[in-house]
């Protein structure tokens, strides 16, 4: 049932009790009769909001998941370079404001193209989860390690000097 047409079923109940004769034998029936008409309408409106409710849920569970994938690199389970942008850029921002520091690390897989070519994409898909695995693991809680490109890492480090980094 549309909106519009609850709203006139009210309108319509609403015009029943006004037109009651309060004198009349009958308006206490008019009236209790009036009451079960708003009390089945409420459950109605009940039902749908519990609907509307579980319905919003479920679209705010998608909707994280497409961010969490459109930030995580499908090969890695690293941040992808849109995630490090985003997050270098709110680091340098806290680092204007708060002074606080921050180091970044940046890696690079040597000779990756030949190693590609010699022993084939899927030993170098493999090359690079494992990169991927060691990164996440040395990494701390904090530190946001990232597949920056193709054999290409990065790993930011909040609230970590140059002296610290190393």
């Amino acid at each position: 049932m549309s909106f519009s047409i609850r709203a006139a079923k009210m309108k319509a109940i609403s015009a029943d009790l006004a037109g009651i004769d309060r004198e009349s034998d009958g308006a206490n029936a008019a009236v209790l009769s009036a009451m079960d008409q708003i009390i089945a309408a409420n459950t109605v409106l009940q039902q749908r909001l519990e609907e509307a409710e579980k319905q919003l849920a479920a679209q705010a569970a998608e909707i994280k998941t497409h961010e969490s994938e459109a930030r995580t690199d499908s090969l890695t389970g690293l941040s992808n370079r849109r995630a490090f942008d985003d997050e270098l850029k709110r680091r340098l921002n806290e680092w204007e404001r708060k002074n606080t520091p921050c180091a970044l690390v940046l890696l690079d897989i040597d000779f990756f193209k030949k190693f590609n070519d010699t022993h084939g994409h899927q030993v170098g898909d493999e090359v690079l989860r494992s990169v991927a695995k060691v990164l996440a693991k040395q990494s701390r809680e904090m530190d946001i390690p990232c597949r920056y490109g193709g054999e290409e890492f990065a790993v930011i480090l909040p609230a970590t000097d140059a002296i610290s980094a190393c």
